[in-house]
């Protein structure tokens, strides 16, 4: 039987790398012959890298300066021809910066880190762009990349979001000529515009850090900064990403958005192992509805589906609001470990316990049968026909039946 694990993060709990591992050493304490096929993975954004260096990417450290110009070390991932990118690394999100400080926190290492890419031969950039101090709308990013940004006086502005307010003209003239042979696929982790009331300045700049006076300037310059590069740009979903950075991205390096779920998965090959599993085990902290529209764990429920492989999700907790949104995928079982550890801050802490525990169980269901044929034939009865029951040997696994769904058990849900 071939297995194919691909878990995402436990938040502040366990790693993709170490879910995967854990639930592997679990399974492997039942039936030590399966193939099983670790696939860790990530949306792009936290662990990212890590997922893509278990996979054969090479980690590329390189000298670049952080949100306020002190110089660091920030790593991307490296394969072949292609660059993978966290913007994240080079201006971190800081959860105690102050309003000033928010003002005046600058792309610029991420510039530097596409820079040091392009001199490294590659010919993909995938920039994710999320998790980042800055909001200065990728001017930072585009500077150390040849555009100039110039006040009356045909000066630079200054850095962040402060310096936009004195922007009168931007040149792209100098702009580095690789750009334009290098294609950027940005992927951001939500799906806000540049500009308006779900922007940038008006939704993120305040979790930075920005005080409400902030805001209001940051969304003036912001729509300044707009009607000079790229009005058009500033609509498309995900361009208020980095608190500008995707606008920055499709406006002058003419980037392609795309989900992060989806580019990862196809760098990592995961649906070439899943046309030939047996079954795929994935999963993440919380699986509720929202788990199903765009992000990863439900991404790789839709690609099993698609090649009627037979799926199992583990999680933290589980709060689906009724089995019935799962009634088109090919799940057969949901293993919350909550089950076995009702006190979240108990199962966080046992995290890894815990998933080895999972493991374990799955590996005495999946070998209820030695016919690696068993969960598609389990799959096919349940599929369209309310109150089938799937056999797990224990109730701790949970089957897709009327019985069990949260709408006929009572719950408050």
């Amino acid at each position: 039987m071939k297995i194919v694990i691909a878990p995402d993060s436990f938040k502040a709990s366990l790693s993709a790398i170490d879910a995967a591992g854990a639930l592997a050493e679990g399974i492997l304490q039942v039936e030590g012959d399966w193939d099983l096929v670790m696939v860790p993975l990530a949306d792009g954004g936290e662990g990212t890298l890590e997922a893509l260096q278990s996979q054969g990417f090479t980690m590329a450290p390189y000298a670049v300066v952080d949100a306020h110009g002190a110089p660091i070390t920030a790593t991307m991932a490296v394969a072949h021809t292609v660059a993978v990118i966290e913007s994240a690394k080079a201006c971190a999100f800081d959860p105690g910066a102050s309003a000033k400080d928010a003002m005046r926190a600058s792309s610029a290492g991420v510039g530097m880190l596409i820079r040091h890419a392009m001199d490294a031969g590659v010919e993909e950039i995938l920039l994710a762009v999320g998790g980042t101090a800055t909001s200065d709308g990728g001017v930072g990013m585009l500077r150390e990349l040849g555009a100039q940004f110039l006040d009356v006086k045909g000066t630079d502005i200054g850095p962040g979001g402060a310096g936009l307010s004195d922007l009168d003209r931007v040149d792209l003239s100098t702009l580095d000529p690789r750009i334009a042979t290098t294609r950027i696929r940005l992927l951001a982790d939500v799906k806000n515009p540049f500009l308006g009331p779900t922007g940038a300045a008006a939704v993120f700049a305040p979790q930075k850090g920005v005080n409400p006076a902030g805001v209001k300037e940051l969304d003036k310059s912001f729509a300044h900064l707009a009607t000079l590069v790229g009005p058009a740009s500033a609509e498309i979903p995900g361009s208020g990403a980095g608190g500008g950075l995707g606008f920055a991205a499709l406006a002058v390096l003419g980037a392609t958005t795309e989900s992060g779920a989806t580019a990862i998965m196809e760098l990592v090959g995961l649906e070439k192992e899943l046309a030939s599993a047996d079954v795929v085990i994935t999963g993440e902290g919380s699986f509720d509805d929202q788990s199903l529209h765009g992000k990863l764990t439900g991404t790789v429920l839709a690609l099993a589906t698609k090649h009627s492989v037979p799926s199992v999700v583990v999680c933290g907790v589980e709060s689906l609001s009724t089995w019935d949104v799962l009634k088109d995928l090919s799940v057969v079982s949901v293993v919350p470990l909550s089950d076995q550890e009702p006190n979240q801050r108990k199962s966080m802490a046992r995290a890894k316990e815990l998933m080895v525990a999972a493991g374990r169980r799955l590996g005495q269901f999946l070998s209820v049968s030695e016919d690696p044929g068993f969960l598609s034939r389990v799959l096919s009865m349940q599929q369209g026909k309310a109150g089938t029951i799937a056999p797990p040997p224990e109730d701790y696994l949970l089957p897709l039946d009327s019985e069990s769904d949260p709408t006929h058990r009572g719950d408050s849900r």
